[in-house]
């Protein structure tokens, strides 16, 4: 679930990250390449910004948050929660994306959940 964010976005907003998400993936010896599904809770760059790092997933995301995030709200100067980079990411990634009108996280999880475990 979520993409955490990488050190060059940890750099730009002042945020120590203290391990890739990839890098803790290896940790328990899974490959970024060997996940195929991604759930997005929504588009803050702490959540969605390590996109790039699954290239064979399947992102899942409402609608409703890719909507906000791509509407007028995206650049309010008080919050900054976006990232134009992630963004976009998840924009051209529509061929590998699903948007689900109404989702809940535990529904999708209890019906996805993985014979092997949680990861």
């Amino acid at each position: 679930m979520n993409t955490g964010f990488d050190s060059s976005e940890g750099t730009r907003r002042n945020r120590q990250i203290l391990m890739e998400p990839a890098q803790a993936l290896a940790e328990i010896s899974i490959t970024p390449e060997s996940i195929d599904t991604v759930i997005i809770t929504y588009l803050h760059y702490d959540h969605a910004g390590g996109l790039e790092q699954f290239p064979n997933a399947h992102f899942h995301l409402q609608e409703a948050k890719m909507v906000y995030a791509t509407g007028p709200y995206m650049c309010y100067w008080v919050l900054k929660p976006f990232s134009t980079k992630h963004i976009c990411r998840m924009v051209r990634s529509t061929t590998r994306a699903r948007w689900y009108s109404r989702w809940r996280c535990s529904d999708f999880v209890r019906r996805q959940r993985p014979q092997s475990g949680w990861v």
